[in-house]
């Protein structure tokens, strides 16, 4: 019906799933908090005895119908596609169907009882609370920030990858076999033998990996460095280690905290940026326009703090795709019942335009008549 698919989509039907959700975390932090707090002890019969004997049992059973009734509910509304094209209703529909066949395994009669599955199984939803997360601004611009620089560092990763490899077999090639604890070393008598920095070696590709990401985040990597110069009996080791941080750690990974802060600051300045509500009045310092993909709209009242004598508005179109926001102040908007004009070639709006778009290059103009209420919104 009407009224219940109201109900489903609704925010406030989410708000409870994720109620319960807390409400299940709640639940096995308490079932395995003998476990957390370091005081085990022997499993109590009742897990094994194959029957809903216990408040955890009740509570196990009660949270598997309610997620599965949840399921029901959405593909009742939403339909079969429409509901596994969300990974996240995918994901909850796996661990609620899994939960109950576990829930049949172990209360059906046979030799597999024990309850403890069952948690584990209620265990994989709480990977939805995640999302919670989202709702904090600084946690937001940190994962945005994440995906979006993942593009821009893809080459930079394979680079930096292909060098750790690259040392790696060469660290092998060059000291391969020399760290070991018996019989002793002379790296033994140094701070890597008394730190016990032995598996921090070359004796091995898989060693050698691991000791190279130890040296790429500058991990005590002075001691890894002497370790293997007492090791090989020559102070020529150390251009392995010092060529190695150059590369890796000044120019590659370097430029990756570069990538790393140039998108947080975009996607900060993304999510600082004033918008306009469709509908909305501009007051005085708003977003003048923003250029994204090809084309902007633009009012044409006051352009880069510049004013144009022209109430109306035009957009532009750039033969090249670009990415910027302008902000500038802007002109009260005209009244109700003005209709705004397209600002008209060669006024000092479009020069300044053509300034912004960086090219001199003829711009297409198209008139538009809008609601002076949504100026300064893109189509």
């Amino acid at each position: 019906t009407l009224r219940l698919a109201e109900v489903v989509r609704s925010a406030a039907f989410e708000n409870a799933i994720d109620l319960a959700l807390i409400a299940n975390g709640g639940v096995l932090l308490m079932e395995q908090w003998d476990l957390l707090s370091g005081s085990e002890h022997a499993p109590a019969a009742e897990i094994f005895s194959g029957r809903i004997d216990s408040w955890w049992n009740v509570a196990e059973v009660f949270f598997t119908s309610l997620f599965v009734a949840e399921m029901c509910l959405k593909l009742l509304v939403l339909g079969f596609y429409e509901y596994v094209r969300s990974l996240k209703n995918c994901l909850d529909a796996f661990v609620s169907l899994t939960a109950v066949v576990v829930t049949a395994l172990v209360y059906l009669p046979n030799s597999f009882s024990d309850s403890r599955y069952i948690r584990y199984v209620l265990a994989l939803r709480l990977v939805r609370l995640l999302r919670l997360l989202g709702v904090v601004p600084q946690v937001r611009a940190v994962s945005s920030t994440f995906v979006h620089m993942l593009p821009a560092a893809s080459d930079l990763l394979k680079v930096l990858c292909a060098l750790i490899f690259t040392y790696a077999a060469l660290g092998v090639y060059l000291f391969g076999g020399l760290v070991q604890s018996d019989p002793p070393r002379p790296s033994s008598q140094s701070d890597f033998g008394t730190l016990g920095y032995y598996p921090n070696n070359f004796n091995d590709m898989g060693s050698a990996c691991v000791t190279c990401f130890e040296l790429l985040i500058v991990n005590n990597w002075h001691v890894i460095c002497e370790g293997i110069v007492e090791a090989s009996g020559t102070v020529w080791a150390r251009l392995y280690f010092l060529s190695f941080y150059i590369l890796a750690v000044l120019v590659c990974l370097n430029i990756f905290v570069a990538f790393a802060i140039e998108s947080f600051d975009r996607v900060r300045s993304d999510m600082e940026s004033p918008t306009l509500e469709p509908g909305s009045t501009p007051d005085s310092r708003t977003v003048q326009a923003l250029i994204r993909g090809r084309s902007a709209r633009f009012d044409a009242a006051k352009i880069t703090g510049t004013s144009t004598g022209v109430t109306g508005e035009f957009r532009a179109v750039a033969r090249r795709a670009m990415l910027m926001e302008v902000f500038s102040q802007v002109a009260r908007p005209a009244d109700d019942g003005e209709v705004r004009h397209a600002a008209a070639s060669g006024t000092p709006a479009v020069s300044a335009v053509l300034d912004l778009l960086g090219s001199r290059e003829p711009i297409a103009e198209r008139a538009e008549s809008a609601n002076p209420g949504q100026r300064g919104q893109l189509p």
